[in-house]
C-alpha cells in the first residue's frame, strides 16, 4: 500500500528536513512527501495548502527540536493533523528540550 507523507519542521531546521526527506525517498511504499520547501511557491495560500497537504498524507512526520516547539506553523500542522486523526510520527532532534 501507498503512503503518503507530510514533513512538519521548523524553518530552522530545513537542512535536516531535506535529509529525512531524502531518506524518505528511498522507501518505495512512500508514494509521496509534502514539503514546505518543494510544495509552497510564492503567492500561494499558505493555510490551504499546508492543509491540502495534511489531508493527502497518512502519515505527519514532526521534525521535534528546540526551534520547533516554538514554531506557529508545527503546532497548527500537529493541531490539524491530529484534529483529523493522522499518524503523528515525531523525530526528536534534540535530546534536551528546554
Amino acid at each position: 500500500m501507498a503512503t503518503k507523507v507530510f514533513l512538519s519542521h521548523s524553518s530552522f531546521d530545513s537542512e535536516v528536513a531535506m535529509k529525512i526527506y531524502h531518506w524518505l525517498m528511498d522507501f518505495q511504499f512512500i508514494k509521496g512527501i509534502w514539503i514546505d520547501i518543494r510544495e509552497l511557491k510564492p503567492g500561494m495560500e499558505i493555510n490551504e495548502s499546508i492543509k491540502s497537504g495534511i489531508m493527502k498524507s497518512s502519515i505527519v512526520i514532526v521534525v521535534v527540536s528546540n526551534k520547533s516547539k516554538n514554531s506557529k506553523w508545527v503546532k497548527q500542522e500537529i493541531d490539524f493533523a491530529s484534529k483529523k486523526r493522522k499518524r503523528l510520527i515525531p523525530i526528536l532532534l534534540n535530546r534536551r528540550l528546554a
